[in-house]
């Protein structure tokens, strides 16, 4: 307590919000998660894409979420209602092998797993990130942790796998290049990392993470065809037959 009360005003600030917030959004998710039903607002989450993923994968239709975008939507409908809103499968094919387990529940029980052990691998790598106990360093992470938490998105795998590159590149550098091989689930998040390791002369974390990355497409074109990955590096709308307007109003063809 006495720690906590000596930092700075705007990291006391930072604290106070973030609790409130973070009691806010538990009591809520708390509430959804045990009431009749899905909440809409329960199911307007990045993960409702992760959860269908891996339950079309589980039934034999993950040819689907490379298809045109009308067919792996209607598929969400089907689940959340008619009303559901826009959401779209965006990731490359190899994400499935992170995701595919959480289609083995049901979606409020997958939603909690996925937060529960994407956090707790988050807060493992912070803290090997950090090093020491900086009180300040986790008060600057609570902003982020509560609104992940919030946005149920991939926020806490993508961090802990970038985190957990960075503490081991010196120590450990083959799981380093292993971790940032699976970190290419979100390829931009990467883009300086090989910077970073090149001024380093980080040579054997270079060659585990390019081994990691090419052995992670060769896999997932072998077990979800060669046709997914051509899907997803599609990213015109034309390529994948959405036709929008300027205005944002989108048809099928």
């Amino acid at each position: 307590m006495q720690g906590l009360l000596a930092l700075p005003k705007p990291y006391l600030f930072v604290f106070a919000a973030a609790c409130l917030a973070a009691a806010v959004l538990a009591g809520s998710t708390l509430g959804a998660l045990l009431a009749p039903g899905l909440d809409p607002n329960l199911a307007d989450k990045d993960f409702a894409n992760y959860w269908m993923a891996s339950r079309l994968l589980l039934s034999g239709g993950v040819q689907d979420l490379f298809g045109p975008w009308n067919i792996y939507f209607h598929h969400l409908q089907e689940v959340f209602g008619g009303e559901y809103p826009w959401h779209n499968w965006s990731y490359p094919p190899h994400f499935l092998f992170l995701v595919w387990p959480f289609g083995l529940f049901g979606y409020k029980t997958a939603l909690l797993l996925f937060l529960a052990t994407t956090g707790i691998a988050f807060l493992f790598a912070y803290r090997a990130f950090i090093g020491e106990r900086s009180l300040v360093a986790w008060v600057a992470a609570m902003p982020f942790m509560v609104v992940n938490f919030w946005a149920v998105q991939n926020g806490y795998l993508c961090a802990a796998l970038a985190l957990g590159a960075l503490a081991m590149r010196e120590k450990r550098p083959i799981i380093a290049g292993m971790l940032l091989g699976l970190l290419t689930i979100k390829p931009q998040l990467g883009l300086l990392f090989p910077f970073l390791l090149v001024a380093e002369r980080r040579w054997t974390v270079i060659a585990s993470a390019t081994i990691s990355t090419l052995l992670l497409a060769a896999a997932s074109a072998a077990v979800f065809g060669v046709d997914s990955w051509a899907a997803t590096s599609s990213t015109s709308c034309r390529t994948r037959t959405r036709s929008c307007s300027c205005s944002g109003v989108c048809s099928w063809q």
